[in-house]
């Protein structure tokens, strides 16, 4: 079985894409249908981010 690991995934980076995964989910997503029915997003997300 050959694993498919990029070269630039460096461990840094692995947690950086975790961090941000994160973030998003507990964050961004839960404001997700509000900001699409007022087709903006929150200034105050905005300065989270």
């Amino acid at each position: 079985m050959t694993v498919n690991v990029q070269i630039w995934l460096t461990d840094n980076l692995v947690i950086f894409q975790d961090s941000t995964r994160r973030f998003v989910a507990s964050e961004l997503a839960p404001h997700e249908a509000r900001w699409w029915q007022q087709q903006r997003i929150d200034r105050d997300a905005w300065a989270q981010g």
